[in-house]
This record gives C-alpha cells, structure tokens and sequence, in this order.
C-alpha cells in the first residue's frame, strides 16, 4: 500500500511520526510544539518497547527527528538529503553534536518519507563517525509503511486513506526494472525454461495466495485496473533495442 505521504503536511508528518514512536518505543514519547529547531522533533527516554528489537532493545534517550518532502520519486540517494556540504544528514549531524555536548542524546531516529536506497546505510555511518553515537537509524518510506501496515489504526486516525494508491508507477519505476532485469541478463539466460505445463499448472488462486495478494485486490486492481496494460508491457520488454540500453 503507498500512502503518497508526501501530501501530508509537514506539521502532520512530524504528529504521524511521533505517534508511531508511541508504538515502538513507548507510550512516554514527548512531541515538541514548532519553534526554533533543536534537532528534535520528539523524545523518549527509557528502554524501547520494541526498537530495534524486543531482545535488543535501545535504551536511554532518544531523540526523534522528522524530516518530509513533497517530491514522490525523492530518495535516500538525493544529495540534498546526504552528498553535499549543506544536505539534510549534515545539518542534521551539527545539532546531535550539541545534543552530546548536553548529554541530551544516546540514540538517534531520523524519519523520512524518501524511498530507502542504499546511500541510507551510507548516511547512517557517516552520522556515528561524526558524532560518536553507536546507537542510530535512517527510517525511510517503505519500512513507514511497513510500520502503518502493522499500526492501521494509525493510518485511519490521519486519513491516510484517502492519499493511498495500491499501485502507482513512474518512469524511474520502469528504469529501476529494465536496470536490474539489465544486470541479470546472463544469469536468465543460465535458467532452465519453464514449460507451459508447468505454469498451468499453477492455478491463479494459488498464486495469488503465494504473492499475498487478496481476492479483492487481484479483482478490483489487477484485473480492473492493470490487465489491460499487460500486453503493452509484454510488448515492450520484448524489444530488442530495450535489451540495449538496459545492460549499459
């Protein structure tokens, strides 16, 4: 499920985000009211009631900051968010910095609705080299929506419905694909061919069952809205100029 959080307001996404700490950490998370940024959108202070783990969980304080864009396709990998002198992590990291000088900090949550990419991981160790703090993490939009699939009370208390799209593609989603299709081109090739015995012998229900996918869902998206695009897509993949540009 995408809840194109990116049009909730900011104010909103800060409430959204402390809300889910209530969930994670503990019902004592403390929102600050807007004013002059500290590096702070909300605090905790104890042992986490499931973060990152029960058998593992933080403790002391924690710092929560919360960090929206309005652009759909913005990720982990922008260098506004980490890659230049004046990115969000960077900015970031000069407050925790004042945090540890108050011993105000010992773990450090940072929310952002961007797609999760591996410059996360990146940003998450350039944040504990800099500032010395053991205990950080980057939360990016598909571990939020893992969050909310497990929380839907939440999702309902924001109306977060009404921004939610089961399925909404862009042309860097189609990249994405032909890309790693691209790169894998000669381990497909290496695969044994699988008869047409064998898929139809795989009933749709079954499958759809092995894909987690709901009767209402594959009636009402896939059948209603995506079907008819299957031929265009099959089509298209099949050319041989795709194959091209898809392994440079």
């Amino acid at each position: 499920m995408d809840y194109r959080l990116e049009n909730l307001s900011e104010d909103d996404f800060e409430k959204l985000v402390n809300t889910l700490c209530q969930k994670i950490l503990g019902i004592g998370v403390v929102s600050f009211s807007k004013g002059r940024d500290g590096g702070r959108d909300g605090r905790f202070t104890g042992t986490a009631d499931n973060y990152p783990s029960k058998a593992d969980a933080w403790t002391g304080q924690f710092i929560i900051q919360a960090k929206h864009t309005s652009d759909y396709n913005a990720s982990c990998s922008d260098r506004a968010f980490f890659g230049i002198k004046t990115s969000i992590v960077n900015g970031e990291i000069e407050k925790i910095k004042v945090l540890r000088s108050k011993n105000e900090i010992d773990n450090y949550l940072l929310f952002t609705n961007r797609k999760e990419t591996e410059n996360r991981e990146n940003a998450k160790k350039h944040i504990k080299q800099e500032t010395g703090l053991e205990n950080v993490d980057i939360i990016g939009k598909e571990t939020l929506h893992g969050f909310l699939s497990q929380h839907e009370d939440i999702a309902k208390s924001f109306k977060l419905g009404r921004y939610a799209q089961p399925l909404n593609l862009t042309e860097f989603d189609i990249k994405e694909v032909i890309t790693a299709f691209g790169k894998q081109v000669k381990t497909i090739k290496n695969i044994n061919a699988i008869t047409d015995q064998q898929l139809l012998g795989i009933s749709k229900e079954k499958k759809n069952s092995k894909n987690s996918l709901s009767k209402d869902y594959y009636d009402n998206q896939i059948k209603g809205r995506s079907l008819q695009y299957f031929a265009q897509i099959d089509d298209f993949l099949q050319q041989s100029e795709d194959l091209t540009y898809s392994t440079r």
